[in-house]
C-alpha cells in the first residue's frame, strides 16, 4: 500500500484507518498493518451512531484518536501516491486553514459510464480549483482534503451537520475558509485516484445525494448560491425550448453556448491536471449535465 510508503518522516506521521461496520476482512487487514507499522492504528465501528451519520461518525472517531496538527483524509477506494502527504502538507502556510486536493476517476475500465464520470468529476474539480483561485471556497472532495485540527475543533467538528448523509467535504471547506485561507493543490504529487461507480443507478443516487447537501450548504456562500441559481436558469431555458415554439428556434444557439462554455472549463481542467477526456463522452455529458 502507498500509505505505508509515504515519503513523509515516519516520526511525524500517524495513519488511522476507520473500519465502518465492514462485513469482509477489512479489520484483519488493518490489524496486519498496525502490527507491521508502529505509526498505523485503526478504529473499529460496529454499530450505527444515533447522533451522527455513518461517514461523519467514522471520520470523527478517527480524528479523536489523532494527535497531529494537520489532518489529511481520503477514502478506502482511493489510490494515493507515495508523495501524497508531503505534497499536501507543503502548502500549509501561517494562515492556511484547508488544502483541497485533486481527485480523478480511474479510467482503466474503459467503459462509457466510467469516462462519463471522469468528465463529470473533472468539471467539479475544475470548478473548485477555479473558485479557490478567485479566493472563494465552494467545495472539495473528502477523497483528498487536508486541514488543521485546531480549525476542525473550532467549528465543532461535524456536529452542525451531524445528520446529513454526505456533504462533509463542502461543509469543511466553506466553514474553515471563513476564517483562514483555502488553497488548491495542483501538484501531481498530491493527486488521488478513485474508483467509478459501476451502474447508472449508483451514479444517479450518488449525484442526488451530493445535490441534496449542496442545496443545504449553498446558503453559507452567496457566490456558490449564485452559481447554482445561474445553472438552474440556463437549464430551465433549455428545457422550455423544447415546448415553446417561440424559443425552439433559439435552442441550437443555447445548446451551442452551453457546450462552448462547458468545453472551456473541461479543456482548462484537462490541461491543468493532465486528465484525458473522450470528446464524444464530453458532448454527451454537456448535453445531459444540469
Amino acid at each position: 500500500s502507498a500509505l505505508a510508503k509515504q515519503d513523509y518522516p515516519v516520526d511525524k506521521l500517524e495513519i488511522i484507518i476507520a473500519d465502518d461496520r465492514s462485513t469482509d476482512k477489512t479489520w484483519e487487514c488493518i490489524k496486519n498493518y498496525t502490527n507491521q507499522f508502529p505509526h498505523f492504528s485503526g478504529v473499529r465501528i460496529t454499530e450505527l451512531s444515533d447522533n451522527m451519520s455513518p461517514k461523519k461518525n467514522a471520520l470523527s472517531r478517527a480524528i479523536q484518536l489523532s494527535s497531529g496538527d494537520i489532518i489529511i483524509s481520503t477514502d478506502a477506494d482511493c489510490l494515493v501516491p507515495e508523495t501524497w502527504t508531503s505534497s499536501m502538507v507543503s502548502l500549509f502556510e501561517k494562515n492556511t486553514g484547508i488544502v483541497v486536493g485533486y481527485s480523478e476517476i480511474d479510467q482503466s475500465q474503459k467503459s462509457f459510464l466510467c469516462h462519463y464520470q471522469a468528465v463529470d468529476f473533472l468539471a467539479l474539480m475544475s470548478a473548485n480549483a477555479g473558485s479557490l483561485g478567485w479566493r472563494n471556497a465552494w467545495s472539495g472532495s473528502g477523497q483528498n482534503l487536508a486541514y488543521r485540527r485546531s480549525d476542525f475543533d473550532r467549528i465543532k467538528g461535524f456536529t452542525p451537520v451531524a445528520h446529513q448523509v454526505s456533504g462533509d467535504d463542502m461543509y469543511l471547506v466553506q466553514s474553515i475558509a471563513k476564517k483562514h485561507t483555502a488553497t488548491f493543490n495542483t501538484s501531481k504529487e498530491g493527486f488521488v485516484k478513485t474508483s467509478p461507480v459501476l451502474s447508472i443507478k449508483q451514479y444517479l443516487n450518488q449525484r442526488i445525494r451530493w445535490a441534496s447537501n449542496a442545496r443545504k450548504l449553498a446558503n453559507q456562500n452567496i457566490f456558490f448560491l449564485f452559481f447554482l441559481f445561474s445553472a438552474f436558469l440556463c437549464n430551465t431555458s433549455l428545457f422550455l425550448g423544447f415546448f415553446s415554439p417561440s424559443m425552439f428556434s433559439f435552442l441550437p444557439v443555447l445548446l451551442g453556448i452551453k457546450i462552448f462554455f462547458d468545453a472551456l472549463v473541461i479543456q482548462a481542467g484537462s490541461t491543468k491536471f493532465n486528465t484525458p477526456v473522450n470528446i464524444l463522452t464530453f458532448i454527451v455529458w454537456s448535453l445531459f449535465q444540469p
